[in-house]
């Protein structure tokens, strides 16, 4: 049987995931002249990284 995800864990982990992502992609996009692009790449990785803390930390 499948044990319930813990919701309020994962959504805390995969938020902060994703303003840490934003903050760093806009610092990229500031160095490489193109800002939305940056911040497009920055929450990318954030929701990939986010949702691989979430699982590591038994979230999901």
């Amino acid at each position: 049987m499948l044990k319930p995800a813990n919701t309020k864990l994962y959504s805390k982990l995969v938020g902060t995931s994703l303003a840490i992502g934003a903050g760093v992609g806009a610092s990229l996009g500031m160095v490489l002249g193109n800002m939305p692009q940056g911040i497009t790449l920055g929450l990318s990785l954030g929701v990939v990284l986010g949702i691989a803390s979430a699982r590591r930390h038994g979230a999901l």
